[in-house]
């Protein structure tokens, strides 16, 4: 099976990533698209169901991790897309797209970088 991997880094903590991630008020403030939460492991996984552009359904299974042990309010998300679909790169954009939208909820313009894990406002 063939998969894409995209990932960002967003200021928040684990809890309230996980919260923007499978509570439906929480989620409605930064996406735009409907979803269904086929799994969920409490701070670590979620798994999001959706329907690309073309009518094809694909599975998002969101992996959260702290950014650096001292960083409380750095969260790294990882997303690993899958599909039935032959063309899996033909959704790269739409990916790229969702997480965009998480990461500018949460960062407005600020893209954190390894060189910014350290700063005051992460810990």
């Amino acid at each position: 099976m063939n998969f894409l991997r995209h990932q960002t880094r967003i200021m928040a903590d684990v809890y309230r990533a996980y919260r923007f991630l499978t509570v439906p008020e929480a989620v409605g403030k930064w996406c735009k698209r409907s979803y269904e939460v086929l799994e969920r492991m409490p701070y670590e996984q979620v798994i999001w169901r959706v329907t690309g552009s073309d009518g094809v359904t694909l599975s998002l299974s969101f992996h959260l991790m702290k950014c650096a042990s001292k960083t409380e309010y750095c969260t790294e998300i990882h997303v690993v897309t899958t599909t039935d679909a032959a063309n899996l790169e033909g959704y790269k954009d739409e990916v790229e797209q969702l997480l965009e939208m998480l990461r500018v909820y949460f960062n407005k313009t600020w893209v954190i970088l390894d060189t910014d894990l350290t700063a005051s406002q992460l810990r």
